[in-house]
Parts: C-alpha cells; sequence; structure tokens
C-alpha cells in the first residue's frame, strides 16, 4: 500500500484550532466587546439581552484556558484582554494559508518571544517593559496593579534605579509568570551590575557561593 503524504504543518494545526475556539457568536461577541473597549473590559461591559451572566461567564472561562483572553484583577474587579500576541499569530498564519492566492502578498513575519540566551542577556527593566506591552498596559496601568508609583516603575524599565524587591510576588501574580524564574531575572541582573561597578572576575561569583554554603 502507498503511504500518504501529510500536506499541513503545525502552524495549519494551530489555526484550525483557534477557527473552532471562535465559531461560536458568544464569543464573536465577547473578543469584539473588549475590543471595543480599547481591549480592557469587565463582566459588567458584557451585559446582552443575548446571552445570560452563566453563559458569559463560562466562555469567558473557556477563552481564558485557550489563551485567547489574558485576566488581571484590579480592586477586586477582573479586567480581561485580547491575547494580542496570539491573534497576531494566528493573522500570521492566516495571511500564510492564502499566500497562493496572491503571488504578490507579502510572507509574514515570525512572531517569537526571546531566547533562553536573550532572556539571560536581558536586563531587569527589559523584562519588565517586555512584560507591560505583552498586556498592552500604560506604565500608570501597570503601576496601578503593582500598587507603586509610575516613576519608579518608569525608572526600572530604564535601569534608572532597582526594582522594589517586595514587590516580585505581586508582578509574578499579576503577569502570571513563575517567581523562580522572575527571581533569577532579578538578582542575576543586579549581581552583573555589581560586578561591572567593582571591576571585579568571575571568581567573586564563587566566593559568594562558598559564603552562602553553596558547593564550590
Amino acid at each position: 500500500m502507498g503511504s500518504f503524504k501529510r500536506n499541513y504543518d503545525e502552524g495549519d494545526i494551530a489555526l484550525s484550532a483557534f477557527a473552532l475556539a471562535l465559531a461560536l457568536p458568544v464569543r464573536i461577541f465577547i473578543i469584539r466587546t473588549i475590543i471595543n473597549r480599547e481591549n480592557s473590559a469587565v463582566k459588567d461591559d458584557f451585559a446582552n439581552p443575548l446571552f445570560n451572566a452563566e453563559t458569559i461567564a463560562k466562555h469567558l472561562q473557556q477563552l481564558k484556558a485557550l489563551k485567547i483572553l489574558t485576566s488581571l484583577a484590579v480592586s477586586k474587579t477582573v479586567r480581561y484582554s485580547v491575547n494580542t500576541v496570539y491573534f497576531k499569530a494566528m493573522s500570521q498564519n492566516f495571511n500564510s494559508f492564502m499566500q497562493p492566492l496572491d503571488d504578490s502578498h507579502a510572507k509574514p513575519d515570525t512572531i517569537t518571544g526571546p531566547t533562553k540566551t536573550e532572556e539571560h542577556t536581558m536586563s531587569f527593566g527589559d523584562y519588565l517593559k517586555m512584560q507591560r506591552q505583552s498586556y498592552q498596559l500604560t506604565q500608570a496601568e501597570m503601576a496601578e496593579r503593582l500598587d507603586m508609583d509610575r516613576s519608579v516603575l518608569s525608572k526600572a524599565e530604564t535601569g534608572r534605579t532597582v526594582f522594589p524587591e517586595d514587590k516580585l510576588l505581586v508582578l509574578s501574580q499579576k503577569i502570571h509568570e513563575d517567581i523562580g524564574s522572575i527571581k533569577k531575572i532579578y538578582y542575576s541582573d543586579h549581581l552583573a551590575k555589581l560586578i561591572r561597578k567593582g571591576n571585579l572576575d568571575e571568581s567573586i561569583l564563587q566566593i559568594a557561593r562558598i559564603k552562602s554554603g553553596g558547593s564550590k
């Protein structure tokens, strides 16, 4: 028997899953409502005679589970936003899918997150800015969620001041990232600055490891 050659790729699979996730009028209504409110909406914004509150709540949770929506809790109020990074990636998949119909269609750029090397060399200020922009938040909005002054956040993003250590946990909770990963970026950045400032070599790290009770 002859073998069948697969004529689809991972992008096609992702695009079909995305299309299936949107194949309900209530979900289109939810997403359109969020977009029409500058990508930030609360449950009361979804009031509509066609869909009851229970239905809306169920699909909000399902869209979050599918990574189509994100949410942030502010003063006991949950605000929902469209995951723009995911939507842009799906838009590119769709453009690639339709490209054979138009030879002049521009080849879409590939959206990729930071590599491990980039993450390790990224300053904590750059990391803060990247996370804030991924949620499409202004500095004022991000500062409000972290319960801190906007000017402090602004200076932390540009490296003019150190991000408050006691805000690392709340940052982890608000951006839904592992606190351990955040601490690695935070403390490695701090150590790198101290090493540069003191014009020290890597042997200082071995000494610090010994003093902290770690292995040589």
